[in-house]
């Protein structure tokens, strides 16, 4: 009888410091372009380097998944944002947002700095998004440089339609 109440007395003591499941919170990333093995790899490395260590990456979703804190969360979705990935995100079921509103910056030029653009496909969607207006990516490796060039764009509607598309980047002020 004393080992039985010996042991609920440790288990009480050691549960009060596990974290309780409302400490926890489930995060989700919709609409993420994720269209290769590169993109999935990309956004593993920038939550894993944002402190999420098991994440669910489904491609033919396009969405992004994973528990962690609600502080956590935030930081790993701002995460993704600045690793030029975008979808919209919910933490346990509330929208979360991080997109913020770009510079009023108008013209027959846009430059989005930044975006995730690693390979042919990614090139292709982005192409997809502006139907009405010539899309021109510029540099190396997986984040680069998207110019959209038409008539009278902004870069709140550029960066809109970009994020919609599951990518994301800054807005670069002409000098």
């Amino acid at each position: 009888m004393r080992q039985l109440f010996a042991a609920a007395i440790v288990l009480l003591f050691v549960g009060q410091f596990q974290a309780s499941p409302q400490d926890t919170a489930k995060c989700k990333v919709e609409g993420v372009h994720l269209c290769c093995g590169q993109c999935v790899k990309a956004v593993n490395s920038i939550l894993k380097d944002a402190g999420i260590d098991k994440v669910n990456v489904d491609k033919g979703t396009k969405t992004v998944s994973f528990d962690a804190q609600p502080a956590a969360c935030e930081k790993a979705v701002k995460a993704l944002y600045d690793g030029g990935f975008a979808g919209k995100a919910t933490i346990n079921d509330k929208a979360f947002s991080v997109a913020a509103k770009p510079a009023d910056i108008k013209g027959d030029e846009i430059v989005v700095k930044s975006a995730h653009v690693c390979c042919q496909q990614c090139i292709s969607a982005v192409n997809g998004l502006f139907k009405d207006a010539k899309v021109t990516v510029k540099g190396k490796g997986a984040q680069r440089d998207i110019i959209v060039s038409g008539k009278d764009l902004t870069a709140e509607q550029v960066l809109r339609i970009l994020n919609d598309g599951g990518f994301n980047g800054t807005i670069e002020a002409k000098k």
